[in-house]
């Protein structure tokens, strides 16, 4: 679950949920686990969504944790606004191409 659909008072959200979940999707594959799961319960793994507290194995190659680290960074990007979305977009069009 992207951080901004946490807070509840959202009722639309923008197209950043879904680079959210390539994100979260490419590591749980390269992974094998979810990236903020944590066995204190939902409470505890929404703290670690809020705070993008996580780590990338070793093991997951450098293209890969480049693809995961910007898309982590833009999702601070599609919250400024549509220009900032079209430069997020930009940044990872490497990846989307």
């Amino acid at each position: 679950m992207a951080p901004e659909m946490l807070d509840y008072e959202h009722e639309t959200y923008s197209s950043a949920v879904d680079l959210w979940a390539l994100g979260v999707l490419t590591y749980e594959f390269l992974v094998g686990r979810a990236p903020f799961a944590d066995d204190a319960g939902s409470d505890a793994t929404y703290a670690k969504i809020r705070a993008l507290d996580y780590e990338i194995p070793s093991s997951v190659s450098k293209e890969a944790r480049d693809l995961i680290t910007k898309v982590r960074s833009s999702l601070t990007l599609f919250s400024l606004g549509t220009s900032s979305a079209w430069a997020a977009e930009q940044r990872l069009d490497r990846w989307l191409s």
